[in-house]
């Protein structure tokens, strides 16, 4: 199933904003290597979101993106978590690993 790119922006504002209400941070800019920032716990985060059911629940991040994320976690002396946010017809699951270029979901734990 084909989803616009309007709709799949709103989903990926959706899942930073519900990532940024769980852990009390803050999204960040646009372009900026991460989208939730918690500077008091020195966490960022790296959200992702997709709809369940598709034929290859996995993410990739490119390596221009990856090598920017490192540097700043890096520099920064933060954690970087990758959070998948799944949306489903009436579920919405939440999975997170270590920051990863290429992983599954099925690779990932869910996000309590």
């Amino acid at each position: 199933m084909a989803v616009n790119q309007a709709v799949r922006h709103g989903l990926g504002v959706r899942g930073e904003q519900l990532v940024r209400d769980m852990v009390g941070g803050t999204t960040t800019h646009f372009n900026a290597p991460f989208d939730v920032i918690d500077h008091k716990q020195k966490q960022a985060y790296e959200v992702k979101t997709m709809l369940a059911g598709g034929k290859d629940m996995k993410i990739h991040i490119s390596d221009n993106s990856m090598n920017r994320k490192k540097e700043f976690a890096e520099k920064h002396g933060y954690q970087a978590t990758l959070v998948v946010v799944v949306y489903g017809a009436s579920v919405t699951n939440i999975y997170s690993s270590g920051l990863r270029q290429s992983v599954r979901i099925a690779q990932m734990s869910p996000w309590v």
